[in-house]
């Protein structure tokens, strides 16, 4: 008798347990729909302290912009900029607001080595974030932010402009050598001028 008691039970609560298993299996989908619309990734991208508005951010190879939504699990952040170093982190997500703060790329540097000979009597170097005039110089090398810069060389009857491109981590030569000639003038009258 006691067995077909446990069969009967098992019958009539079946439904009940199913229902149950189902109200579970919905509120579990609609607390996870509910929890993933707060996850998202916070951030920001500055340039030496100054904003940066078209750093290429990617998260998992794809675009993202603050505040965008993100799936769980792990991941790779990365912001590049041509004028900043890469920053490149792994991320592991959980359900929530997930705030990376600002990022504060730091400025990619090369070598501008600029020769003058015979020395220059003015050398003007001109960049969007540098600049520099020298007088009666042989030329300088000197670390600056990668950029295209414009530089200007003077003598007293001959002057030139030139532009580089100075790269990241690497050196950039600018040499100015112009042709300067001699003239020697004679003549076998006394009363000639030149």
């Amino acid at each position: 008798m006691e067995k077909q008691s446990d069969g009967h039970w098992w019958r009539t609560l079946r439904p009940l347990f199913l229902w149950f298993l189902l109200v579970l299996i919905l509120f579990g989908i609609h607390t996870h729909q509910r929890l993933m619309e707060k996850t998202r990734l916070d951030f920001t991208v500055t340039l030496q302290g100054q904003p940066l508005y078209d750093a290429n951010t990617t998260f998992d190879g794809q675009p993202i912009t603050g505040g965008q939504r993100i799936s769980l699990g792990s991941h790779i952040f990365l912001v590049t900029h041509p004028k900043g170093e890469t920053y490149s982190t792994n991320l592991s997500i959980w359900y929530g607001e997930h705030h990376l703060g600002t990022i504060d790329l730091k400025r990619t540097m090369g070598t501008l080595s600029v020769t003058a000979d015979p020395p220059a009597d003015w050398l003007v170097i001109r960049g969007p974030e540098w600049s520099v005039a020298l007088t009666n110089s042989s030329g300088l090398t000197k670390s600056v932010p990668t950029d295209v810069y414009e530089i200007e060389a003077g003598y007293p009857r001959w002057q030139k402009k030139y532009a580089v491109t100075v790269v990241a981590n690497q050196t950039t030569p600018c040499n100015i050598a112009p042709h300067f000639g001699g003239l020697q003038l004679g003549g076998n009258q006394t009363d000639a001028t030149f």
